[in-house]
């Protein structure tokens, strides 16, 4: 069993532009619609994140 405090955090690719965003995730991390950020592309997208897999909402905003 993984101790929570030695857990290994990745940070997530923008699924526009696949650069590095600011938000951190870990592998039991589940977020629906979540309002992510690139400040890259800067644009804002929802995106759904499962056990470290993004999954893009269709519609991504200016």
């Amino acid at each position: 069993m993984a101790n929570e405090c030695t857990a290994k955090s990745v940070w997530v690719n923008c699924p526009v532009c696949h650069n590095k965003t600011k938000t951190k995730i870990y592998q039991d991390t589940l977020a629906l619609r979540f309002p992510m950020y690139c400040p890259k592309c800067k644009k804002e997208m929802r995106v759904d994140i499962i056990r470290r897999k993004i999954y893009a909402c269709t519609k991504v905003y200016k």
